[in-house]
């Protein structure tokens, strides 16, 4: 009795039983005749749409860039609480500038966790070769797959950078 507990414990059929029939469900909800898109988990979903938008920024081509938010794109500084823009249209112009310079964006660190993503950032190549520090919180729309809203927490490492 004590050999059995300890190499298949009770619990254990229960745990296979209940994955085999998640992997069950996941199977035939992927393979439905209306399903046009593999199965993913919305965290790698978020993560996708985020990882889009960086590429993008380092390109620094606005069009395609500004094609990765939704419509009514909410973006704010974390600290002050100051509203950036609440459309596409609105939060366009800071990007023209933007990437009017050199800009690059490291990512240092990132994590997911369902729609919502943290990046903690390095900026470089802003205006007089500034650099600075930045963590941003993304909300992507699963449904449109598009960034629905942005959240700043900036910190210049260069004197006179601006935000």
């Amino acid at each position: 009795l004590l050999a059995r507990s300890l190499t298949s414990p009770a619990w254990l059929p229960a745990s296979r039983a209940a994955l085999s029939r998640r992997t069950s469900l996941l199977r035939a909800t992927s393979t439905s005749a209306d399903s046009t898109t593999t199965m993913m988990h919305p965290d790698d979903q978020a993560l996708e749409v985020v990882n889009r938008q960086l590429t993008l920024y380092n390109k620094r081509e606005v069009d395609p860039f500004m094609a990765v938010f939704t419509d009514d794109v909410h973006v704010s500084d974390a600290v002050t609480g100051a509203v950036i823009a609440t459309s596409k249209a609105e939060l366009r112009p800071r990007y023209v500038t933007r990437f009017s310079t050199p800009v690059h964006c490291e990512l240092v660190a990132r994590v997911a966790l369902g729609n919502v993503v943290v990046d903690r950032e390095i900026i470089t190549g802003l205006v007089d070769g500034g650099v600075a520090e930045c963590m941003a919180t993304y909300v992507v729309d699963l449904q449109s797959m598009l960034i629905s809203k942005i959240t700043f927490v900036w910190r210049a490492r260069t004197f006179g950078v601006s935000l």
